[in-house]
């Protein structure tokens, strides 16, 4: 049975498997968009100007940690448990940044790991 999910909003109902779908393509591009971000930190960095990310933590732990989880998406190969979905990154590249005034990087790498933890209704 194909169980449906109606937008309150405009009355349009959506399938379950839309909703999945619509969410996985969102996650793509906001996987892209955070690994723009890192590649300008990266140069930043390189180039002397501080920030809250080292060129440690953006080559050995975020970026391949996005790497992966872009190929996890585009594949459609996401884990159904959600104890198997996290970001790696997301635990170890963000010891010592400050917590009160979020950067971009920061911001943009805590909303993937939640959408991606998110990707499935309960």
């Amino acid at each position: 049975m194909l169980k449906f999910v109606v937008d309150t909003s405009s009355g349009i109902r959506f399938s379950k498997s839309e909703i999945i779908n619509e969410k996985i393509e969102r996650l793509r591009l906001d996987i892209l968009a955070c690994m723009r971000v890192c590649q300008i930190e990266l140069e930043n960095r390189k180039n002397g100007i501080d920030g809250e990310s080292t060129i440690e933590q953006l080559e050995e732990w975020i970026v391949p940690d996005l790497t992966n989880m872009l190929k996890i998406v585009e594949n459609k190969k996401i884990p159904k448990e959600r104890k198997d979905r996290w970001l790696e990154s997301f635990a170890n590249a963000f010891r010592g940044w400050e917590w009160h005034e979020p950067t971009e990087l920061y911001t943009r790498l805590t909303n993937i790991h939640h959408d991606y933890q998110n990707i499935y209704p309960k």
